[in-house]
């Protein structure tokens, strides 16, 4: 059975690997379990840290059951930084020198960046660090650069400093000079309304792409209200989107998104429709689904770690009700620019 240390486990996108050792090579790696750390950094909503902690738990109680890895349980450390980065590092520090952690994971953006001296100095491998927004934004704009240079573009994001850092990411990889060209309109999604259909205003170019950040309620919102419309553009999102059930969606012209190999892996699972160990009202929640997708992706990269040298991106395509890689091997951090 899976053991939790506290309840502050939460849920962020899926990214990449920094060099996890073979399991079982390292001092922070008991010979009975197989310990991983996280810090909820309070970057998520409350309701779906509770949904993705049921999930991540029956999950690896399954796997441990079943032996665990190599005859090793998973054994999870969790707490809580308040949004106080001296106190992400202190716990960082107790996860690694008290908790004797083989490894970090899931961690937001803001805990990743304050973090990484400190785990580098100590050679702590991070799984699924979250890149910030301006470089995935980026890649989607490189993306579409390179092989979709004509068409016309929509843009929809939240408000405030994510959606300045995704937009400015996008203009980076679009080009500046393609992104006035290209972008037919833009707009800010302060805050949800289901009365109104907030993709509509963006429509009236119709475009052939619409691209659209945010987290996952928002972008299941707005394909919502992209299904309404008598519009089938091209979806451009940010990893958020691997959340969403691709069956639901038939009205635009397929979705362009981010993942990682082992996370588009365990999105294309089936297993997903047989896990039913949990409350009704998770069945049919994006959050479940994507909780039940971190814990495989951890489970998978631990029984294949020796193959994860790099931390690397994939840039996805829906393909029916799966996604396809159509672009691997992105580096999850920008190489240095020439001076």
């Amino acid at each position: 059975m899976a053991v939790l240390k506290s309840l502050a486990l939460i849920f962020v996108p899926l990214f990449g690997i920094i060099g996890l050792p073979a399991i079982g090579s390292g001092q922070s790696v008991s010979n009975n379990e197989i310990r991983l750390g996280t810090i909820f950094s309070r970057d998520g909503r409350p309701d779906d840290r509770q949904i993705h902690m049921r999930v991540l738990t029956e999950y690896l109680r399954e796997i441990n059951n079943e032996g665990g890895i190599n005859g090793r349980p998973i054994e999870i450390f969790s707490y809580d930084d308040e949004g106080d980065s001296k106190k992400t590092l202190d716990l960082a520090r107790r996860l690694v020198e008290q908790d004797r952690v083989a490894c970090l994971f899931d961690l937001s953006a803001r805990a990743n960046e304050v973090i990484r001296p400190y785990v580098r100095f100590k050679k702590i491998p991070v799984l699924f660090p979250s890149p910030p927004a301006f470089r995935e934004a980026e890649i989607l704009g490189s993306y579409i650069s390179q092989h979709l240079p004509d068409a016309t573009v929509a843009v929809l994001g939240p408000a405030g400093g994510s959606g300045t850092e995704y937009l400015n990411g996008f203009y980076e990889g679009l080009g500046r000079e393609h992104a006035r060209a290209a972008i037919t309109n833009a707009q800010e999604i302060k805050d949800l309304d289901e009365s109104v259909n907030q993709v509509e205003p963006v429509s009236r170019g119709r475009a052939g792409l619409l691209v659209m950040f945010g987290p996952a309620d928002q972008l299941l919102k707005l394909t919502r209200d992209l299904a309404k419309l008598e519009w089938s553009p091209l979806l451009i999102m940010n990893s958020a989107a691997l959340s969403l059930d691709l069956q639901q969606f038939t009205s635009s012209a397929g979705m362009i998104s981010i993942s990682t190999p082992h996370h588009v892996a365990a999105v294309n699972s089936a297993g997903w429709n047989a896990f039913k160990n949990l409350r009704r009202e998770d069945w049919n929640s994006t959050a479940a689904a994507y909780g039940y997708v971190l814990a495989k992706s951890i489970v998978s990269t631990l029984r294949s770690s020796s193959e994860m040298n790099r931390c690397e991106l994939n840039v996805v395509r829906s393909k029916g009700h799966n996604w396809e890689v159509v672009d691997s091997s992105i580096p999850c951090e920008r190489s240095p620019r020439p001076k």
